[in-house]
């Protein structure tokens, strides 16, 4: 943590510093989460899921733990890797359940971790996502997954979480900017 010329703490600093928090909770804790999650998608016959969503918390701790590595880009694969399981435990445990939730923490964390230019990134990389899955949803083609159930209220649900994230990912960016 560094102080700029005035003796304070630079915003840039304090975010890193969230960061390294986060990362550290996430290597400490994630095994839990994420072999839990492996688990219930091997029971549910999702091997190839299953398979993904445990090797993926051994490559983020890889890319989290690797000093080579610039730290704007951990962030951003970070997020990244955070998103994906959240969409995967969205079409798991449908949209009334914690995949909405885990989605719009994605999106709330990202305003926090994020610069604004990285954030509008990300925003579009989430807007685009959720269209394009209730594109393959109205479509038929995640049948299989729990998601299908909700398929008449999907957009309802979809619409609601965004504007919540990302109003509240906006609110984020507003305070840091007012700080910065």
């Amino acid at each position: 943590m560094k102080n700029n010329g005035a003796g304070y703490q630079d915003l840039n600093d304090l975010k890193n510093h969230l960061f390294y928090i986060i990362t550290f909770y996430f290597i400490l804790l994630g095994p839990v989460l994420f072999f839990y999650g492996a688990y219930l998608f091997y029971q549910e016959g999702e091997y190839v899921t299953a398979t993904l969503e445990f090797c993926l918390y051994f490559v983020a701790v890889f890319v989290l733990l690797n000093w080579k590595i610039n730290l704007r880009f951990k962030k951003l694969f970070f997020l990244l890797i955070c998103y994906f399981v959240s969409v995967l435990v969205l079409f798991v445990a449908g949209p009334m359940g914690a995949g909405m939730v885990c989605v719009t923490v994605v999106l709330v964390l990202s305003g926090s971790l994020l610069d604004r230019r990285w954030v509008l990134k990300f925003i579009t990389f989430n807007l685009f996502t959720f269209v394009l899955i209730t594109i393959l949803l109205d479509r038929g083609f995640f049948n299989e997954f729990a998601i299908a159930d909700y398929g008449s209220i999907w957009l309802i649900v979809a619409v609601s979480s965004q504007v919540l994230g990302i109003g509240l990912l906006f609110i984020i960016q507003t305070i840091d900017d007012e700080l910065d």
